[in-house]
């Protein structure tokens, strides 16, 4: 081999090992920006990915998606295995990243090599062909937007990431762009290309958080791997977009100074009207006699101070959601919906309920000489609005003229009626009106809009007698004159979940969200068995991690304490593959149990239920 040979491929080699310097540095630093907030860290390329947790881990911050079943503790090799195979399978079908020669063995193994590998395809395809300017992406995307930032510096002209780098000019003008009190790019000896570049890459580390990758030599001399440049040089991209998001932030944020200052006045406006209205709701809710007009009058206005809330709530999400002052009053005002929407529901949960076939017999009553108009069921019968058009006229004759309505005209009818039944008999629109034209509509949502009108009813006529009875002919006594209904809400699973996380709520490490991935730790059954009676169960010694101990303790607890059988599978809630309806069904039992032993909603002698609050007001029967 001739001398010039072997200088050339010394070159080649060395070359290699800076490219995979480069790259280690800087796949660290990228990797664990999103493993170090979690407690994890990469300190060795080669054997950190190994058990493939920190990949997976990092996959699923990146991705914002959770991968399939995974060990968090792969305590053999095969396991590990299993772990790199999901990430591989992941990386190449949900983010799209073509793998060439890599297997789970090959990571599994300590390969540096096939382990850069696998990150340089990564951070390519989520870092660089993300990467979008003036109608080209990827490297040629980055390399139209570093010429658009140094377009108007003397001595910098960016044609490619081989040569256009190799004086220092570039990075520097390219600085300057970004944070022109960082470096003085007119101040700059042109022809001092080392102390140039030396200068960039030290303002770069220091000012924008960009590490040193580059050897100012290897660039002096032309010999800069271009896959290290075009890193290096993303880096800045991210970092400009970062930059100026949170620019904008501040200018948003200055603009909206006065409007922050009116909404913290306001916010003790409505926390002062919010207690009043919960005395108000409190002094009417122990009445044993109700007054059905009182409660019309309050309900309403509890659902104008609701219109009032979202209608700010939807403002403020226009507005600036990043902000962190403005976030605040933003959450405080949804607290403060949620408590309001609680009381309207609760107030109308209070009075007996009524079925719908007692709702059912009296819509069709009152709708029974109105052409067009035929009441069977709550499916359909309302989608041409006619009905509620009928039910509206039969109420008040003066505030729609029914005779004038064509049933072809579905959507139309529908929007009128809800507008008209809002103006003039203050029954608020609900229910979603395309929907219900649209034939959408749930029978529940249709049950609880029509419900109102019966309400409505009563309160005006003391009966729901059709046509109304004289005053003082009868009693009011069935359930169908009695109410004023709640909405005939079904008990269905989302209230089953409402109920379940409302009771934990304040069960350290318990967060119910659904009823596959909550319950698997057991820690959810255990709060609940806890929450029902204290003494069945030492909640406080439990630990998430013993997810199978707790598990299969908590459902032979709440056998042997609480006579709830047995009736899903451990093994399968552990492994997140039990069938949700059947968890939901287990759950059923614990609500049934609280209900059995509980006389009235908020006993406060049963366990926790005294200081749990109505999670879903009007979705709970009240005892009689």
């Amino acid at each position: 081999m001739s001398e010039d040979a072997v200088n050339s491929k010394g070159l080649r080699e060395q070359k290699e090992r800076k490219w995979v310097d480069v790259q280690i540095k800087a796949f660290k630093l990228w990797v664990n920006t999103y493993l170090e907030p979690l407690g994890y860290k990469i300190e060795d390329v080669s054997e950190d990915f190994k058990t493939g947790v920190n990949l997976c881990v990092f996959l699923e911050e990146v991705s914002k998606k959770r991968l399939s079943r995974w060990s968090k503790k792969p305590a053999m090799r095969v396991h590990q295995i299993e772990n790199l195979n999901i990430a591989l399978q992941f990386i190449q079908k949900d983010l799209g990243v073509r793998l060439v020669s890599i297997g789970a063995e090959d990571i599994v193994d300590g390969s540096m090599k096939l382990t850069l590998g696998m990150l340089w395809s990564l951070f390519k395809r989520l870092r660089i062909e993300v990467i979008s300017e003036e109608g080209q992406s990827s490297e040629m995307g980055l390399l139209a937007w570093l010429k658009k930032m140094t377009a108007d510096y003397e001595g910098v002209e960016v044609r490619n990431f081989k040569e256009s780098f190799n004086d220092g000019l570039a990075f520097s003008a390219l600085i300057n762009a970004m944070d022109p009190e960082a470096l003085d790019f007119y101040a700059l000896d042109q022809s001092e290309k080392e102390k140039n570049l030396n200068n960039a890459f030290d303002i770069a580390e220091q000012k924008l958080g960009i590490p040193k990758l580059l050897d100012p030599e290897d660039l002096l001399s032309g010999n800069a791997d271009e896959r290290a440049v075009i890193l290096y040089s993303s880096m800045f991209f991210h970092a400009f977009i970062a930059d100026e998001e949170k620019r904008k932030l501040v200018e948003q944020k200055k603009s909206i100074g006065e409007q922050i200052k009116e909404l913290k006045e306001a916010l003790e406006r409505e926390k002062a009207e919010k207690e009043r209205l919960m005395q108000e709701r409190d002094q009417q809710a122990s009445k044993s006699q109700r007054d059905f007009s009182d409660k019309d009058a309050l309900i309403a206005r509890l659902r104008a101070k609701i219109k009032q809330l979202m209608e700010e709530i939807e403002f403020l999400k226009k507005r600036a959601l990043s902000d962190a002052e403005l976030r605040a009053i933003l959450e405080s005002k949804i607290k403060m919906l949620q408590d309001l929407m609680n009381a309207a529901d609760s107030i109308e949960a209070s009075m007996v309920d009524v079925s719908e076939a007692d709702l059912l017999d009296w819509i069709q009553k009152m709708t029974s000489d109105y052409d067009n108009v035929n009441v069977e069921n709550f499916s359909d019968s309302f989608n041409n609005g006619m009905a509620l058009a009928a039910m509206i006229h039969a109420m008040d004759s003066s505030a729609i003229d029914f005779a004038s309505l064509d049933p072809a005209n579905s959507a139309e009818n529908v929007s009128q009626a809800l507008k008209i039944a809002q103006e003039k008999l203050g029954i608020p629109a609900s229910i979603n009106g395309e929907a219900l034209s649209a034939g959408e509509a749930s029978e529940s949502d249709v049950v609880s809009y029509t419900s109102k009108y019966l309400k409505k009813y009563i309160a005006e006529h003391g009966s729901a007698a059709v046509p109304p009875e004289k005053s003082g002919s009868r009693s009011v006594t069935s359930a169908a004159e009695r109410a004023v209904v709640a909405g005939n809400k079904k008990f269905t699973k989302e209230d089953l979940l409402a109920w379940a996380k409302n009771m934990t709520s304040d069960y350290d490490n318990v967060n119910i969200e659904d009823f596959k991935n909550s319950f698997s730790d057991g820690l959810a059954f255990s709060a609940l068995i806890h929450a029902l009676e204290p003494s069945a169960i030492d909640f406080n010694s439990l630990s998430p991690e013993n997810a199978e101990e707790n598990l299969n303790n908590a459902l032979k607890t709440a056998e042997k304490k609480l006579g709830i059988p047995i009736t899903v599978s451990a093994a399968d809630i552990l492994n997140k593959t039990a069938n949700e309806n059947e968890v939901a069904a287990y759950t059923g039992q614990f609500y049934q149990k609280y209900l059995a032993e509980s006389e009235l909603f908020g006993n406060p002698n049963v366990g926790k239920v005294g200081a749990t609050p109505n999670p879903r007001a009007g979705a709970f029967p009240e005892k009689l």
